[in-house]
């Protein structure tokens, strides 16, 4: 009867491995995607630090507004806020830049949704000759301080019930032809931002602004307020709001 031998499984053989569970595929694809997040994440926020990436930013700028586009430094914020400082916008040809920002920040995520601040900018609207004011897109801010507020409720509208945007002390200067300069609007502050009303969401906008007038004491600063609903079909619709 011949000899039948047994092949014995080796000692240090490894073991067959267990197949994933679901919840481990999905732990292993989360920590993948957290590590590359934080790769770019670093890799942009360094980037942004460097001329070539900066001009990359001004040049996005200058193609979305048709504007020249100039800024001192761009850092990436924690989570996700582009944040520019010394940013100036000049109208192709003109000599002079017509807004100049101390600082801007143009959030993408954060607790409260995407949101954009403009910190103390300078406007300045020029006359030419032919007696219209320049640059164009900026002359409703003559609706602030007039009976005809209604304008600002077609411009305002278009940042739409998803966008926070504020505007914190601008300044709003009307230079015209024979070179006199009169300083519109003093330490004006913009907010927008969507409300629900019932089961509508609306969007509330506010605007504070001081002008020079006449008070109780003579010749003096004049604070003022007002603010303003917008819905998808009605552009402005004006509601109370202290000074």
């Amino acid at each position: 009867m011949p000899n039948s031998t047994k092949t014995q499984p080796a000692a240090n053989a490894a073991p067959d491995a267990e197949p994933l569970s679901l919840v481990g595929c999905l732990v292993r694809i989360a920590i993948t995607l957290v590590v590359l997040a934080v790769i770019l994440w670093v890799t942009v926020f360094f980037g942004l630090r460097t001329p070539v990436l900066q001009a990359v930013v001004c040049d996005r700028i200058t193609s979305s507004t048709g504007m020249d586009c100039s800024l001192s430094d761009a850092a990436l914020v924690f989570p996700l806020t582009l944040r520019m400082h010394d940013v100036a916008l000049t109208e192709k040809g003109a000599p002079d830049s017509f807004l100049q920002v101390s600082q801007v920040d143009l959030a993408w995520v954060s607790l409260r949704g995407r949101r954009t601040l403009l910190d103390k900018p300078i406007v300045t609207l020029r006359q030419t000759e032919d007696q219209t004011w320049h640059p164009q897109c900026l002359t409703v801010l003559r609706a602030v301080h007039s009976h005809e507020r209604q304008a600002l409720g077609a411009e305002v509208r278009v940042i739409g019930t998803t966008h926070r945007m504020t505007v914190r002390g601008a300044q709003v200067r009307w230079v015209f032809e024979n070179g006199t300069i009169h300083d519109g609007l003093r330490d004006l502050d913009f907010h927008a931002q969507p409300v629900r009303i019932m089961d509508r969401v609306v969007q509330y906008s506010e605007v504070r602004y001081s002008y020079a007038g006449a008070t109780d004491a003579g010749e003096g600063d004049v604070r003022d307020a007002f603010a303003w609903l917008s819905t998808e079909t009605i552009d402005y619709i004006e509601i109370p709001v202290d000074n």
